[in-house]
């Protein structure tokens, strides 16, 4: 990762968080499109790319129907937390409180491709559910970073990233979970 510099300097997720935050607030139309949004179906493709371009996302990033579907995917489960009321919570913290099993967390550190997509869409919509709002960023990082690995052998900042915030979520997995079985057993 280059000094100096966060994940939200050279990812745009940040940008890309609060551009759906600002579409969604207030007009129930777009929060339902973008919560509903298939690319390969065609559904809410103009309000996902609206959303891309206000986000200042690189025209390259979408040139490959798997670049469209990872962004696709990650403002859906943006919008979708938008339904939930309260402060976002780290995904590692909210799966503790969800009491996700490591089964699926295994599955989900090791899933990629539509397997990771489809798996974190499907955990968002029960944290939703549950009333858990999670913090999304670390999730984008993940599905933005599921891409294929350059032909020189080095893993690209996306690719880096993704893997450091799946770190980021077993840490914070197993630390919410400690405490949680300490204050049981207490």
């Amino acid at each position: 990762m280059p000094e100096g510099k966060d994940n939200a300097d050279l990812t745009g997720i940040d940008a890309l968080v609060a551009v759906v935050h600002d579409e969604v607030r207030g007009d129930t139309g777009k929060s339902a499109v973008l919560r509903r949004l298939d690319p390969e179906d065609h559904v809410g493709v103009p309000a996902l790319h609206a959303v891309l371009f206000k986000a200042g996302v690189h025209p390259l990033a979408l040139e490959e129907e798997e670049g469209l579907l990872r962004y696709a995917t990650c403002v859906r489960i943006t919008a979708l937390l938008q339904r939930v009321e309260g402060q976002p919570v780290h995904p590692g913290k909210a799966f503790a409180e969800m009491e996700l099993s490591e089964q699926r967390l295994a599955r989900l550190s090791a899933a990629k491709d539509q397997g990771l997509r489809d798996l974190i869409t499907s955990i968002v919509r029960r944290a939703v559910s549950a009333g858990v709002k999670i913090a999304p960023k670390d999730l984008c990082l993940m599905i933005l970073g599921d891409a294929p690995e350059r032909t020189d052998g080095e893993l690209s900042y996306a690719r880096q990233a993704a893997e450091a915030a799946r770190r980021r979520i077993l840490q914070e997995y197993y630390r919410a979970k400690d405490a949680k079985d300490r204050k049981d057993a207490a």
